[in-house]
């Protein structure tokens, strides 16, 4: 009897570690995806796995951008990151908001021994939170400032930064709403990055006459229902877009109701819950060898779309100030400009055949509670069965 109860216990802790083995290594992966540049300079986009929360890092040849660091717990995985990738310093950190998901794992980073030069945040102080507090406290140290609609931040000739949201003073109450949203631009290839935007965010940088058109889409909050109109995608056009959001989260993050929208856009989406850290890598035209074809999106309108306005904004409501030392020079990335010939399309390295769908759901694990289940029931099928057996030569 000792033997059989021993044999249950062991073959069930067996179970659990593999079942926690394969949780942590049931996220695929995938190569870069290469999106294809007019600059002469290599930029590489890291939309890092922290769970439930955002955090991207983008590197340049010459500089390094963090961007909102996922929950407190994350800090470490954040740090670990950022040294896998080589990072000694950085050059600009984005506070998109004050949310815990997103500066928590700050705090880490503002610990450490890594250099930090400048510091944006959204002006909210959510003073009502240690998480906040205690950021801000450490993020005073460096030198913080107030992010607005307009600014540039220059990190070389052909690659900036521009902010398309909030503008200031501050429009909405809601402090997701409030979202630092910026759009990268290197050469004629663009980025959006949301944050956790919302429809009222959205709306606010339609009507500012700013040039959304990108590439590549950072889907606001986590894809939640309460973000990603059809509006904006018509103004976006994206041909790739990511959703940052942790495995089985309690929120239900992306939506069906994003990921349904995501796909009738014919927009190939990959999720960190689905394949962990993505990797974009924007390099120049010359250096980008044969890539397999690319599916060309085509956007499905509604009946009743929103309605656009014109992308060319007036000269004295739109014109970017630009709050680096070092100024664009490319026309290109101008960020009120559309951008070059459409004959510089993203294109995909990996084999197309390997693209996850564009309606990607979460994976779930509780299929791996059924073995153990079934291992319990037959040993204690096995047990009760050696008991009557004893009984019966009793």
């Amino acid at each position: 009897m000792k033997k059989i109860l021993l044999f249950v216990l062991t073959s069930m802790i067996l179970i659990v570690l593999l079942q926690i083995n394969l949780q942590s290594f049931g996220s695929a992966t995938i190569p870069p995806v290469v999106l294809t540049t007019s600059s002469p300079e290599n930029v590489t986009i890291y939309f890092l796995d922290v769970g439930q929360g955002d955090s991207i890092l983008v590197k340049t040849p010459s500089k390094n951008i963090l961007i909102d660091g996922g929950p407190t717990e994350a800090g470490v995985t954040v740090l670990n990151d950022l040294n896998t990738y080589h990072v000694t310093k950085i050059d600009l950190m984005v506070a998109t908001h004050p949310h815990e998901d997103h500066i928590g794992g700050l705090i880490h980073i503002l610990q450490s021994t890594i250099p930090i030069q400048d510091i944006i945040y959204n002006g909210y102080n959510y003073t009502t939170t240690q998480t906040f507090n205690t950021w801000k406290t450490l993020a005073l140290a460096h030198n913080l400032t107030q992010a607005s609609r307009g600014q540039v931040y220059a990190m070389s000739p052909t690659i900036n930064f521009t902010v398309l949201s909030p503008t200031n003073p501050l429009q909405f109450s809601d402090i997701n709403a409030e979202s630092i949203v910026m759009k990268l631009q290197v050469g004629n290839t663009s980025v959006l990055l949301t944050g956790d935007a919302q429809f009222d965010t959205e709306q606010s940088m339609l009507s500012s006459g700013y040039n959304l058109q990108s590439q590549l889409l950072k889907v606001g909050h986590h894809g939640s229902s309460t973000s990603t109109s059809q509006a904006l995608l018509n103004a976006v056009t994206p041909t790739y877009a990511v959703i940052s959001a942790g495995i089985n989260n309690q929120y239900g993050h992306p939506t069906q109701q994003t990921l349904d929208i995501l796909a009738n856009n014919s927009i190939i989406t990959y999720g960190t819950y689905n394949y962990g850290t993505i990797l974009f890598s924007l390099n120049s035209a010359a250096q980008t060898q044969t890539p397999s074809p690319t599916p060309t999106p085509t956007p499905t309108a509604t009946p009743t779309p929103s309605p656009s306005p014109s992308p060319t904004p007036t000269a004295t409501t739109t014109q970017p100030t630009t709050t680096s030392t070092q100024a664009p020079t490319n026309p290109t990335t101008n960020p009120t400009q559309q951008p070059a010939s459409p004959t510089n399309t993203p294109s995909l390295i990996a084999d197309p055949s390997s693209s996850p769908s564009p309606t990607p759901t979460v994976p779930e694990f509780s299929g791996l509670l059924i073995a153990p289940m079934l291992l319990v029931m037959t040993m204690l099928a096995l047990v009760k069965r050696k008991r009557e057996n004893d009984n019966a030569f009793d």
